[in-house]
């Protein structure tokens, strides 16, 4: 499994989880949809128009989609994104991987765009050599099933998550995650 893939894995687990807990919560960010730098999770977008906002170019993928992956900043910090256009033309996913020393940066400008979040899961992590780390999972969702999940300790203590996601993306990422029956 590759290292995003792991990534993505542990991401959608975490936000499941907080997504199942949060649904008789508040919602937040509704309105205008969630969005990273004018790319809307769960509206219609183009690699012309994730190149012209992000300056990342997209490639085919799996069936019609379309994998945008690239370097992007943000809050300026720099990140790794996995963007997922589905055949539909609907942004299915926004992942940003970035350095957990940038947590406290990306958490205030996320927490001050998006506000309060429908949840906040915090607990401590052990790496393998015992050292305990305070971990924290913020989830902001919406009634048409689009979630953003802010993630301290995504995969290890030294990476982050900032994930985008409306609920195929969800289902199609937890399917791939359970083990194949087919020997």
């Amino acid at each position: 499994m590759t290292r995003t893939a792991e990534v993505v894995e542990e991401s959608i687990l975490c936000l499941m989880a907080t997504v199942i807990l949060s649904v008789a919560l508040p919602l937040t960010g509704e309105a205008a949809g969630f969005d990273f730098k004018g790319i809307v999770i769960g509206s219609r977008s183009t690699p012309t128009e994730v190149k012209e906002k992000l300056g990342v170019g997209c490639d085919g993928g799996a069936g019609e989609m379309m994998i945008c992956n690239g370097h992007v900043t943000v809050a300026e910090v720099g990140a790794q994104m996995n963007l997922v256009i589905g055949g539909d033309g609907v942004v299915q996913r926004i992942l940003l991987e970035f350095d957990s020393n940038s947590f406290p940066e990306v958490e205030a400008a996320v927490l001050h765009k998006f506000g309060t979040p429908s949840s906040t899961v915090r607990g401590d992590i052990q790496n393998r050599l015992g050292a305990t780390f305070h971990d924290v999972l913020h989830t902001w969702s919406a009634k048409d099933g689009a979630a953003v999940g802010l993630h301290r300790y995504a995969g290890s203590v030294s990476s982050s998550t900032l994930y985008f996601s409306i609920e195929r993306d969800r289902r199609m990422l937890d399917r791939s995650s359970r083990p194949s029956t087919d020997l």
